[in-house]
């Protein structure tokens, strides 16, 4: 594994399980916290091939569909990336910081982030001054 190539520790598990696997596709997606986040999320049509993607492609098929393998068929790339990125930060935290996943809700705080995010589309797609700037070389003199 990684971890061992590098010698940054001599157990490459899974610290918040102890699956003895423990790499990307198991953190995002097979480890228990992970799958406690993702099935209340994920149509049950949709399961089986949630699950069954290749990890690459689990990333790319996710990312790049808007409506994507949520209930709410709605700015699932947005909600998919926001998740990816806060059981990134809540599992360091955790492994570094000593700290539990107490406090606010993984999926707590990834709902309102997509709220927030998606608020703030039209804001930016409608404000003049962030499309029409144009940054160029100044005059000498």
């Amino acid at each position: 594994m990684e971890c061992f190539r590098r010698n940054l520790t001599l157990n490459c598990g899974c610290t918040v399980c102890g699956d003895a696997q423990k790499n990307m596709d198991h953190i995002f997606r097979r480890c228990p916290v992970a799958l406690s986040i993702w099935f209340p999320l994920i149509r049950e049509d949709k399961v089986e091939e949630f699950f069954s993607l290749d990890f690459k492609q689990w990333l790319f098929v996710n990312l790049s569909n808007v409506e994507g393998f949520g209930r709410d068929r709605v700015h699932w790339d947005v909600l998919f990336g926001f998740l990816l990125w806060n059981l990134w930060r809540k599992r360091n935290e955790w492994v570094f910081s000593d700290q539990d996943w107490s406090g606010e809700p993984v999926l707590q705080r990834v709902l309102r982030m997509q709220h927030e995010a998606i608020a703030a589309r039209p804001t930016l797609a409608s404000d003049r001054s962030l499309r029409s700037t144009n940054v160029g070389v100044p005059a000498v003199g």
